[in-house]
């Protein structure tokens, strides 16, 4: 997937800048594979159970940034987070993971907002060491990325369409930009459903990367952000003991194994050209919160990570995270990619 000539136009010079506030929330859509790999440990736990927490985490961070004086949430964040899997792989399930059920949740809509989330009804089960889990993943099945992609794509198609509907004939209100969605796409394996679709997960991704996912603008062809096309961050669990692959925070293409090397090389080169293109105007929050080093460009680069990527260790940015024992790995990458994603640089962290 070459970078596509919106990086290189005029406009994209205001690109991923734009707050976000209730005038003009922002979208945040994690996807989370729940393949049956997800049930092996990492350092003793479930790589599913270290995902869920991180993810929910971030929810209470952004709970956290949307509060109010009076206590009450500012609906400045939406977010969706979908589960995909399924044991029938001619039909994958692609479900919300803040309700699997129906009787508090429509799944054909599963975008909520921060408001929304922090009111769903807590289950027992929800309950853990006393603090709210927002999510709550499973891990039975295929990776069906393509069609979990697909319906990232209609999601975004559908909430920006929402959102324009309340400005002046349908079109961005200029003083207030919606934010560019975000997707955070977690997963260990490669995609189970090419064969299945006319099209791979590859013309999904385009089509996010690019904006061709949003709804039709009044002069026809797709809306064009003021703040750009959605930004897909994809965060991979590589397994194997390659230590080229412990190591990659929004890397370049010389940094990845060769193709045809190994296996689980040509799995991560491939999450690596699915991500949209690192752009300018993220470089400097990347360095500030320690995931790109100082004096980093945006040339090449992609928005891939490893889950086991050194220097970004639980000591906090900098910090020369190593793999842990037993394969642990340094999962803290993961909240704090989450964060970084999802939070506008001016937005108090």
């Amino acid at each position: 997937m070459p970078e596509t000539d919106a990086d290189r136009s005029p406009e994209s010079a205001r690109y991923y800048q734009a707050k976000s506030q209730t005038k003009a929330p922002k979208l945040v859509v994690f996807l989370i594979d729940e393949s049956r790999s997800m049930l092996e440990p990492s350092g003793g736990v479930p790589k599913k159970d270290l995902v869920d927490k991180h993810v929910n985490q971030t929810l209470r961070l952004l709970g956290t940034l949307c509060s109010k004086d009076d206590g009450s949430l500012a609906d400045r964040m939406y977010a969706a987070a979908l589960g995909y899997g399924g044991k029938d792989k001619a039909h994958p399930e692609i479900v919300s993971l803040f309700d699997r059920t129906s009787d508090q949740f429509d799944q054909a809509d599963p975008v909520l907002s921060i408001s929304q989330i922090f009111d769903l009804e807590a289950r027992p089960e929800d309950l853990v060491d006393g603090t709210r889990q927002f999510i709550q993943s499973r891990a039975d099945g295929w990776t069906p990325m393509g069609a979990a992609v697909k319906r990232t794509g209609t999601v975004i198609h559908n909430f920006v369409a929402q959102q324009l509907a309340t400005t002046k004939d349908g079109r961005e209100d200029r003083r207030f930009p919606l934010p560019a969605p975000v997707i955070l796409n977690v997963t260990d394996g490669r995609p189970t459903d090419d064969d299945l679709t006319p099209t791979p997960v590859e013309h999904w991704a385009q089509r996010l990367s690019t904006g061709d996912c949003y709804p039709t603008s009044p002069e026809g062809g797709p809306v064009r952000l003021i703040d750009g096309p959605p930004l897909l961050i994809n965060i991979g669990t590589p397994e194997g003991d390659d230590p080229r692959l412990d190591a990659l925070l929004f890397p370049t293409e010389a940094e990845l194994p060769p193709a045809g090397e190994s296996m689980e090389g040509d799995g991560v080169r491939r999450l690596w050209r699915l991500a949209s293109p690192m752009h300018p105007n993220l470089v400097a929050t990347a360095v500030q919160k320690g995931l790109l080093p100082q004096g980093s460009t945006h040339h090449g680069r992609r928005l891939y990570a490893s889950t086991r990527a050194a220097g970004a260790g639980e000591g906090g940015p900098g910090s020369a995270g190593q793999p842990g024992p037993g394969g642990a790995g340094n999962w803290s990458i993961l909240e704090r990619i989450f964060e970084w994603g999802s939070v506008n640089k001016d937005q108090p962290h």
